[in-house]
């Protein structure tokens, strides 16, 4: 519109690189007046933390007032009462705890600051905002009601009769008195309580101690309390929810629960008469609030000064209508410094506007009545009436900001609110109830009347009674036909089963059904689980005889919802009927209360209860050939007379507007599918559109009611000359107020105007560009099927291109058919417009001929994308990150953290499942979001590059560099997906803000990608300060290299530098380097070290980077489409790799440099690189043992393992490492990093690192919303964390629980030492602490570390013997064949395997799918092993590079076998471009496995076949060895000298008959050459054979392991045969046998026969000499060396 506008700069907090934000103020002319018109105000976040208690409740509250407000968004983190105020405190001294949200505005918690908390922070101050009561609930069957009595009566005595087990049966005198009308069984009471730390525990017990004092004395006020002081028998449930679903499902049970939990299962809730009266009062908003006003303004009764406003209302014992057992949950604020000289405290990034909103919403919260609906819905009471207005008064008149009273917010006048009338089925009460709250904020002036639907009659009469609407399923045919019907909601069946039912047979991850199956269920056909029709679709179950246990509704012909899905299967099956089930309820709640609790149960459920229940059962795939039920929406579209007119026709306009409103806002539609709803009418654009189009023409008296057409009458278009006087005016003093400010103003607007403009019209330099890569996936397929339709496409694909390019001021270089090449200034540009053309792409409106044949085309890719999400790599992981990625304002966590910051010890590994928050959009995986019509692939990569002008065009042209990485990167993307380089991810999170939330971010891990580092000339020189090691880091002389290694390995931060060591060798009698256990702890780890430095240099030919997957928000259900991506090879763990995510199980390590703060004040010009200098280390030897990098801050670690084996083997590695870097002179100086020595050996050396290892459960996994990588929620981490910090740098500590896992899983505990008990701060129980060492690290010495010892150590003696238990699972390693049935390779093999190592089972296989599958299968209990794959290209088809990348694919990184090819057509490509770790050398001949052993073993053939044959076998052992890369005795030699290979110290010290001692707690290499192999007998032969020796060697299974030329001519093996059986064999045998257990017998002499060596041999050898040698734990010979004859 023409006018005049005034730019007025808008005062915001921005981040570095950002522009100044405006408001626009508009002055728009008219023909008859001027208006003023502002833009709304600044968005403003509000952030809080805390008690998970009533965050449901919060959670609603917060959406509700998000439609009430605008520009104001509250998110809350229910971490547990500890993390919130720990973060209203100061985050960065308080909180020990990782979980993702440092700061906050407020803080909620159920727990009290204490006067030192006070003391510290004299500005914060608690609000009494909510009350919860605890209810007890109890389950007796029907038959024990008599009369008219319902409800169960306890007064004190009773239930403290019960819970002090002194009342143990049902027909107890104390309970038979209050209950006379009841006929009471004589039953045991079945008392359950909770299992976790919970706040609902201690308020129960703080009750019953209050009441009692014996009950004090033996239990308690305790979260978790030790309830066998006092009861002989109860269950423990963990969570509220357990304890209900136990009691429902339960015969005469009896527990106590939130109330919420026992509302949600329909549980039975025992009323409580107080003394002196003989009425029961049962817990309600009501009888919460009077307990609330009897005692809730005590404020201080619990000891706490009064003005905190702080009081413990349980029990309530004076009050005859209050329910006795309330408490309070409060919300912390920092009220301001007033009278203080420090400033106000506030939230970084937030202002005096934050605490404004703050105050405005809680005091919106504290007085609202669409709040106090929201509470009463959930269980709970909000604090109205004259504690409300107290609380409020107190908050309007304690918060300041900058010596300011923030203002009071003036609250509107109650109005009558007009009713919306809706009439629904029961089933959709959650779901109305909730969006009533939302429709209340949105229209404060309507409400909605919930009504059921019992008949079509009385819904009728409903709808014309109020002008409402009703909600139905399939009511065509009733008097509701006549009305307008329109597609509403639609909801889907599951079946809900016992979570122990996947656990029936080998373990299955879901079960899926049709509607056979389904049929045979629910007509009782199906009695077991291994029923055919069930084993069809679930192989898993296949076997099993556990009965089926079916629940169901009590009359389910009766209800609408299940109705519809029994006609479905009667028409499928005519002679189908419904069986009785075991189990009947009222309703849908508590049948799934009784799956909870049931084993083999099972029952037919709508959606939205499985939702409801997901944590506590699981449930079956979406079940096939079952339509969804649909339920319409029935309104009267032509309203006349009496119907539009005064309140009817306002409550036709409220229930229309609130279609409506429901039909434009997504988020709206995002809590209708949170709650396991469809919303049907905006399942397309099209639906939607004819949704809305048949709501606004609903028409009164002819006049649409949401768009009526009024005429505007000339008299409003006259204007009085009084408002024409003051419009001149006030644009007169617009012009001067230009005038006077227009230079400064000119200048800021149009910064951001003119840097767009250079954007536009100039090309990024390629000193820094970010390029972006499009190609359209399948585009030559679709060009062959459908040339016509995809010309089109194409157009439209370009226009959306040049469109977003153009928006987001990008550079367009090139075009190749649908390919672009574009280059942007910045990496925020760039991404976003990929996400601009990801989202227009999905949502244009293709033609459907192109969608039908782009549907046939991707076809293939959506089947592989189906098995990635539902079957491949973590489907648990799939469902955490739509979870994740979709939550909005709550993240739920477990109740039993909500007290605390760190949980009890004794608690820590029984965590539920993590419980989708309110506002989450997580949807059945077995639902794919559909990529609609062309599907276009991006990557991108930031770098420099090079670029000339092109001298016709006059264009710049961008080539190498970042143009090569970026088309790599675009390669490694499906389509639809938006792949970007680790550096471009970097370079988004350094620019704007607002770019890093417009999308979500999913690390992808270090990939190697088919590209060439010399394609990208860009190599760099090496670093200066790279140390050429001399072959003596850290080993003994005997073992050092023959070659120079430059230990180079380059990371993100800096160069790791390894320093060459000092001289240590050491002869002295006694001297630490002759101590055995040290040389092979200290070999082996060097070892590795050398190992590490070796790979990260050979694997730099082909380019390497972290790969980030990036979705808009709008598609945010396309992360769990692509757990993979096209790469050579994965070289480090994804998001999809983190341990935990499959049973939540992980071992957390915490670590942290000793003095740091110290340091980087002493120390700054160094401290940069030395930190850096750790972080590569780490880094660099994280992945020799499966850990994967979840944060890092300065050099401190959270990190993560598979299992404590794992972890520990890792830190005392790490523990090593970082003594044999090379730090830089000055830090060595300072007292905490200066080298000690014992002798000549280096006990420290450069930063000293304390560390923490604890196992269990975490609560949530989730991606970091700036790096993508996996962020661990929960107490374990806060209890890993305090164990860390109590240890010294150097140190390494765990807790005992830990430690015996590992010890059950054959960790050794000779170097371990038990520090005693002690008790950490916040941490209930005391904890038995462990220290973790090795013998390279046991001259290490510390101080008592930093927490109070109550009990002294008492030793792990006891404990040693826990590593010899039997197991039942497979831990041995698999070499997997991919050949022919008959293939000669599968002897080859087996004759290898059978020589070098007998642990490794050798199978094959003829498909890829076999090949996954049992790799998963082997690795479906967590441990991961080293697996083989050798692909041959016998089979037929089979493209041997394809099929290694997608067994690569299809499997986690820990799970990733070693791969060989033998393929007689890849010559020209090396193993490193397969993605292989050994390429096979091919034969001109077919295989022969029957070459002579002992031309093998001396190296003399008898023809040039037969010399290829051995070079072939010694490159198959030496893959099978782990050593692929090399072959034969250049392997020996290098990893001998290196240390691979730990001469074994007690080979030639003793030959007594004793037990020699293992050391099997030094890591080893993952890939550890046994002591045996053919390689040594080469070198062992060798030297034989220059003395003329006559020998031979015999294992324990009786096999001739090898034999010299001159012991073949002696006849020794002269038989193809093995050596006749004499019992001169059996005993050499039994001594090999003896050997290889430790107990060696000196040699001896014993004349042989030759009829024992060679049937037809007369000879015999006098004297033979018989040695018997013990190489490794596992082997061992007898060497026989022959005489004369």
């Amino acid at each position: 519109r023409p006018g005049l506008y005034l730019l007025v700069p808008a005062r915001r907090r921005r981040a570095r690189g950002r522009g100044m934000a405006w408001t626009v103020v508009a002055v728009i002319t008219c023909a008859t007046s001027w208006t003023w018109a502002t833009v709304s105000a600044n968005a403003v976040t509000l952030i809080g933390a805390g008690a998970s208690f009533p965050a449901s409740v919060y959670g609603e509250a917060m959406s509700a007032y998000a439609q009430a407000t605008a520009n104001v968004t509250v998110t809350y983190n229910s971490f547990g009462s500890g993390s919130g105020l720990c973060r209203i405190q100061n985050a960065s001294v308080e909180c020990t705890d990782s979980k993702g949200v440092d700061e906050v505005d407020f803080a909620c918690s159920d727990a009290l600051l204490n006067d030192a908390a006070y003391a510290a922070y004299p500005d914060l101050q608690m609000y009494p905002v909510i009350a919860g009561a605890v209810a007890l609930v109890y389950n007796l069957p029907d038959s024990t009601y008599s009369g008219t009595a319902t409800v169960l009566k306890f007064d004190a005595n009773a239930l403290l009769g019960v819970f002090l087990g002194n009342i143990t049966r049902w027909n107890d005198a104390a309970i038979t008195a209050l209950n006379p009308t009841m006929t009471l069984p004589n039953e045991l009471i079945k008392i359950v309580v909770r299992q976790d730390s919970s706040g609902t525990t201690e308020a129960w017990t703080s009750a019953l101690s209050t009441m009692n004092a014996s009950f004090a004395s033996g239990v308690g006020t305790s979260k978790l309390p030790d309830w066998s002081a006092v009861l002989s028998s109860y269950v423990t449930r963990s969570q509220g929810i357990g304890v209900t679903s136990y009691v429902k499902a339960t015969n005469y049970s009896l527990g106590y629960a939130v109330l919420a939990d026992a509302n949600a299962v329909n549980a039975s809730i025992a009323g409580y008469v107080h003394a002196g009266t003989s009425t029961a009062v049962l817990p309600n908003s009501a009888s919460i609030l009077q307990a609330v006003k009897t005692r809730g303004l005590q404020f201080g009764n619990n000891g706490d000064n009064p003005v905190r406003l702080t009081a413990t209302i349980a029990p309530v014992l004076t009050n005859a209508l209050a329910w006795p057992f309330t408490t309070y949950s409060y919300v912390v604020l920092r009220t301001g410094m007033v009278g203080f000289t420090e400033s106000d405290r506030l939230r970084a990034g937030a202002s005096c506007e934050n605490v404004k909103q703050t105050v405005a919403f809680w005091n919106w919260f504290l007085t609202s009545a669409q709040s106090s609906r929201i509470a009463e819905q959930h269980g709970f009471a909000a604090m109205h009436d004259e504690i409300g207005a107290l609380v409020s008064a107190r908050l309007i008149a304690d918060v300041y900001c900058q010596g300011t009273r923030v203002a009071a917010v003036t609250t509107s006048t109650t109005v009558q609110a007009i009713q919306v009338g809706v009439t629904a089925p029961v089933t959709l009460n959650r779901l109305l109830y909730s969006l009533r709250a939302l429709y209340e904020a949105y229209n404060s002036s309507s409400t909605l009347a919930i009504r059921e639907l019992t008949t079509a009659e009385g819904a009728l009469a409903n709808i014309l009674a109020d002008n409402g609407m009703a909600i139905g399923i399939d009511l065509v045919g009733t008097p509701l036909a006549a009305l307008s019907r329109l597609p509403l909601f639609s909801i889907e069946a599951r079946m809900g089963l016992n979570k122990g039912v996947l656990q029936l047979g080998a373990t299955g991850t879901t079960l899926a059904l049709d509607s056979v199956a389904v049929a045979a269920i629910l007509s009782g056909d199906a009695t077991t689980w291994g029923h055919p029709e069930i084993v069809r679709l679930n192989t898993f179950l296949n076997g099993v005889t556990a009965p089926i246990v079916l629940a169901g509704i009590l009359d389910p012909e009766a209800n609408a919802f299940y109705r519809t899905y029994l006609s479905q299967l009667v028409t499928a099956n005519a002679s189908f009927t419904l069986a009785t089930p075991s189990f009947r309820g009222l309703s849908y709640s508590e049948v799934a209360a009784f799956v909870v609790e049931t084993p083999s149960s099972i029952a037919f459920l709508p959606g939205d209860v499985v939702n409801a229940f997901k944590p506590y059962l699981s449930s079956s795939s979406a079940l096939s050939n079952l339509a969804a039920t649909q339920m319409d929406v029935y309104y009267k579209p032509v309203n006349s007379g009496a119907e539009c007119g005064g309140a009817m026709r306002q409550a036709l306009k409220s229930m229309l507007s609130m279609l409506e409103w429901m039909a434009s806002d997504t988020d709206v539609q995002g809590i209708i599918t949170e709650a396991g709803v469809t919303p049907s009418f905006a399942s397309s654009p099209a639906v939607l559109q004819t949704f809305l189009s048949n709501v606004r023409s609903v028409t009164c008296n002819g006049v649409s009611i949401l768009n009526p057409q009024n005429a505007q009458s000339s008299a409003a278009l006259s204007v009085s000359p009084l408002i024409m006087a003051l419009s001149v005016g006030l644009g007169l003093l617009t012009f001067a107020m230009f005038a006077f400010f227009g230079g400064a103003l000119l200048k800021s607007l149009f910064v951001q105007t003119i840097l767009n403009q250079y954007k536009r019209s100039h090309p990024p330099t390629d000193a820094e560009v970010t390029i972006v890569v499009t190609d359209v996936q399948a585009s030559t397929q679709l060009w062959q099927k459908a040339s016509v339709h995809m010309n089109r496409a194409l157009a439209i694909h370009d226009k959306i291109m040049r469109g977003a390019i153009h928006q987001t001021f990008g550079y367009e270089v090139l075009t190749e058919g649908d390919s672009f090449v574009i280059a942007f200034h910045s990496a925020g540009d760039a991404l976003k417009f990929a996400m601009l053309v990801q989202e227009r792409m999905q949502n244009y409106a293709w033609d459907s001929p192109l969608i039908r044949v782009c549907n046939e085309v991707y076809d293939a890719y959506d089947a592989e994308i189906f098995e990635q999400a539902t079957q491949g790599r973590n489907f648990k992981a799939k469902e955490l990150l739509l979870n994740a990625v979709s939550s909005r304002r709550v993240i739920q966590e477990d109740t039993m953290y909500d007290e605390g910051d760190v949980s009890t010890h004794a608690g820590r590994g029984q965590m539920n499942a993590f419980r989708v928050p309110l506002g989450a959009k997580a949807s059945p995986l077995s639902e794919i979001p559909k990529i609609h019509g062309l599907r276009v692939r991006i990557g991108m990569h930031t770098g420099f590059c090079q670029s000339r002008t092109h001298p016709t065009t006059r264009r710049r042209e961008y080539y190498k560099g970042a143009v090569t990485i970026a088309s790599a990167v675009s390669d490694c993307a499906t389509g639809g997906q938006t792949v970007i380089s680790g550096e471009t991810m970097a370079a988004i999170l350094g620019e704007i803000k607002e770019t890093s939330r417009a999308f979500h971010a999913l690390h992808m891990g270090r990939h190697q990608m088919g590209l060439n580092a010399k394609e990208l000339d860009l190599t760099e020189a090496v670093d200066e300060r790279t140390v050429q090691v001399d072959g003596k880091v850290g080993l003994d002389d005997s073992s050092a290299p023959t070659d120079d290694v430059t230990f180079a390995l380059t990371t993100d931060s800096t160069r790791l530098r390894w320093r060459a060591s000092d001289s240590e060798t050491s002869t002295e009698e006694g001297s630490l380097e002759m101590n055995p256990a040290y040389r092979y702890a200290q070999n082996a780890k060097v070892s590795i070290i050398k190992k590490v430095a070796y790979d990260k240099i050979h694997l730099t030919s082909l380019f390497q980077s972290e790969l980030v997957q990036a979705v808009p928000k709008s598609l945010a259900t396309r992360l769990a489409l692509f757990s993979n991506l096209r790469t050579v090879r994965q070289l480090e763990p994804s998001y999809y790799d983190s341990p935990g995510l499959n049973d939540m199980k992980v071992t957390i390590v915490f670590t942290y440099i000793e003095g740091l703060k110290e340091l980087s004040v002493a120390l700054k010009d160094v401290m940069e690189d030395s930190v850096g200098l750790l972080n590569a280390a780490v880094r660099a030897t994280l992945p020799v043992f499966n850990g994967y990098e979840s944060r890092e801050s300065n050099g401190e670690f959270l990190l993560a393992f598979h299992s404590p084996n794992d972890a520990y083997k890792w830190a005392l590695l790490a523990q090593s490492a970082f003594m044999k870097l090379d730090w830089p002179k000055k830090l060595l100086t300072h007292r905490s990093a200066r080298r000690m020595r014992n002798g000549r050996r280096d006990v420290f050396f450069g930063l000293r690192v304390g560390m923490g290892v604890c196992s269990g459960k975490c609560a949530d996994i989730r991606p970091c919303i700036r790096t993508g990588r996996s962020e661990y929620f929960g107490a374990i981490l806060n209890f890993a964390s305090r164990v860390a910090r109590s240890a010294k740098g150097g140190q390494i500590l765990t807790d005992y629980e830990t430690l015996k896992s590992a010890i059950q899983n054959d960790y050794v505990v000779e170097f371990c030492h038990d520090l005693g008990m002690y008790q950490f701060k916040g941490i209930d129980n005391t904890v038995r602490v462990i220290q973790v060492s090795d013998a390279s690290l046991m001259m290490r010495s510390f101080e008592e570390i930093d927490a109070i010892q109550v009990a002294p150590p008492v030793g792990l003696d006891e404990d040693r013997d826990l590593r010899s238990q039997t197991r039942s699972d497979d831990r041995s390693s698999v070499c997997i064949l991919l050949c022919t049935a008959k293939s000669p390779l599968i002897k080859i093999v087996q004759s290898l395997v059978r020589a070098i190592r007998k642990e490794i089972q050798v199978v094959s296989a003829q498909r890829i799918d076999d090949v996954v599958s049992q790799l998963r299968h082997r690795n479906s209990a967590g441990l991961i092993h080293n697996h083989m794959v050798i692909v041959s290209d016998e089979i037929e088809r089979l493209d041997v590079v394809d099929a290694c990348r997608q067994i690569r694919r299809k499997l986690n990184l820990f799970m990733q076998p070693r791969l060989a090819v033998y393929a007689s057509l890849l010559n020209d490509l090396d193993a490193e471009q397969l993605g292989i770790d050994c390429l096979l050398p091919t034969l001109d001949a077919p295989f022969d496995a029957s070459s002579s052993r002992n031309s093998y073993v001396d190296g003399d053939s008898d023809s040039e076949y037969e010399e290829d044959m051995i070079a072939f076998k010694q490159v198959v052992e030496s893959f099978l060895l782990g050593e692929a890369s090399e072959s034969g005795l250049g392997v020996l030699q290098r990893l001998s000298e290196s240390g691979g290979i730990a001469s074994a110290p007690t080979l030639e010290a003793n030959q007594n008959d004793e037990k020699l001692p293992t050391f099997k707690q030094a890591p080893v290499p993952t890939h550890n050459k046994p002591l045996l192999s053919m390689s040594n007998i080469g070198m062992l032969t060798t030297t034989l054979e220059a003395v003329c020796a006559r020998a031979f060697a015999i294992d324990v299974n009786q096999q001739l392991i090898f034999a010299t030329r001159r012991a073949v001519k002696a006849g020794v093996g002269a038989s193809s045969g093995p050596l006749p059986p004499s019992d001169w064999l059996s005993r050499v045998s039994t001594v090999a046998a003896k050997a290889q257990r430790g107990i060696l017998r000196q040699s001896w002499v014993e004349t042989i026969k030759g009829s024992w060596l060679d049937e037809n041999s007369e000879d015999e050898y006098v004297d033979a000499v018989h040695k018997p040698i013990r190489l490794g734990d596992d082997f061992a010979v007898v060497l026989v060396t022959l005489q004369s004859r």
